[in-house]
């Protein structure tokens, strides 16, 4: 990735204040590209931003080829999304566009609520997902002046879920929802939630492809700038987000000013998420520490590439990546040639299972197919 200077998204402020530094590896296709984040806290309105940050040449390229895990069907996350706005939206059905579509999953929900629904997705691989799984032509490209003339509008509901923290302009972005969204509609957001920061993972919540990181006071502040209000919210301890309504401000409830109150909050919650990320941490090693022999990590993805610049595997050593992934076997990452998980038929090996998301079903294949591995789990559920 390439990286730029920038001031402050929200108030231009050119002065950040270093607050955060990672080691990261970025994934484009089967490629691991190293490179070092730093955030950096806005002494103005308190936004926690990267910077410098990845240009958006480099963004364009990492998102075409990008695409998330997610479910194709009834996803519970989804499913509590749209209830929240179920519970707001007082009416049956409406118009519904939705800003990074993804693979459908979200469209068909709310279609299945009653909602017409549209949207636009950057991702050639979301895309196709969307249209071999329910049938969407989803507008191709990012959400932009550019793409605008593709998309009608107005709409009842304007979705930006999981969109603002991966893009370098939020306030246009925010903007541009606004203007296509219906008098007496809504836009909903969800973001990563910076006064809840996870720390219980190795891999980091903050992220190459992540530019900016909201608390509900830097939203707000910035919804507000281009005139629209903070309506309702909802926090999802188990995602770790939050989630808000936006609807268009009334007469007299103009731009606020920030106090520097958001500035000390921040600076607090950073202060708290790493003394909290370096205790789990220091857990995670301590556990790995009682392991002897050789050991093989199973995942060939960004936790893995987290863990091993976590240190926390210090004094293990660590003989192949496996990944059920065929299109990643005989790639090289960090320095091994990734391998199929077939490599542990017929051996007592020890596998790491590199994964979050996905511990349980890696464990449950593991049992099924390989039943001698010995497994160790990094996270208790």
């Amino acid at each position: 990735m390439q990286f730029e200077k920038i001031t402050c998204p929200i108030c231009e402020n050119a002065y950040g204040q270093n607050i955060y530094e990672k080691n990261h590896g970025v994934l484009f296709g089967n490629e691991l590209r190293p490179c070092v984040l730093t955030q950096v806290i806005c002494p103005g309105c308190g936004l926690i931003y990267t910077n410098p940050q990845p240009t958006s040449q480099s963004l364009h390229e990492f998102y075409d080829q990008y695409f998330m895990y997610g479910e194709s069907g009834d996803d519970p996350i989804r499913r509590r999304q749209l209830d929240f706005i179920l519970d707001h939206w007082q009416q049956k059905g409406g118009t519904l566009f939705d800003i990074g579509g993804h693979n459908g999953t979200f469209m068909s929900l709310a279609a299945r609520a009653g909602f017409d629904v549209e949207g636009i997705e950057p991702s050639s691989r979301a895309r196709e997902e969307a249209k071999r799984s329910f049938g969407y032509d989803l507008i191709p490209g990012f959400f932009n002046d550019e793409t605008m003339h593709d998309i009608g509008g107005p709409y009842d509901v304007v979705v930006l879920n999981h969109v603002l923290e991966h893009v370098k302009n939020p306030l246009e972005v925010l903007r541009l929802a606004g203007a296509i969204t219906s008098q007496g509609g809504f836009v909903f957001v969800e973001v990563p939630d910076m006064e809840n920061p996870q720390t219980e993972n190795i891999a980091d919540f903050f992220t190459p492809e992540h530019t900016v990181y909201f608390t509900s006071g830097t939203l707000a502040f910035a919804a507000q700038k281009v005139g629209l209000v903070l309506d309702h919210l909802e926090r999802d301890e188990q995602k770790h987000a939050f989630r808000v309504l936006l609807r268009k401000a009334k007469d007299g409830q103009g731009e606020t000013s920030s106090d520097g109150e958001e500035h000390r909050r921040g600076r607090d919650i950073m202060a708290d998420f790493s003394a909290r990320k370096i205790q789990f941490q220091n857990g995670v090693a301590q556990a790995l520490a009682k392991i002897t022999g050789d050991v093989v990590l199973y995942g060939a993805g960004m936790h893995t590439a987290q863990l091993m610049r976590s240190g926390v595997l210090q004094g293990l050593t660590v003989t192949a990546i496996v990944d059920s992934n065929a299109e990643r076997w005989g790639n090289d990452f960090d320095g091994f040639e990734v391998q199929s998980p077939q490599i542990l038929a017929g051996g007592n090996h020890t596998v790491v299972i590199s994964s979050f998301e996905s511990q349980e079903q890696i464990a449950d294949y593991l049992d099924l197919k390989f039943p001698n591995v010995r497994q160790i789990k990094l996270y208790s559920r």
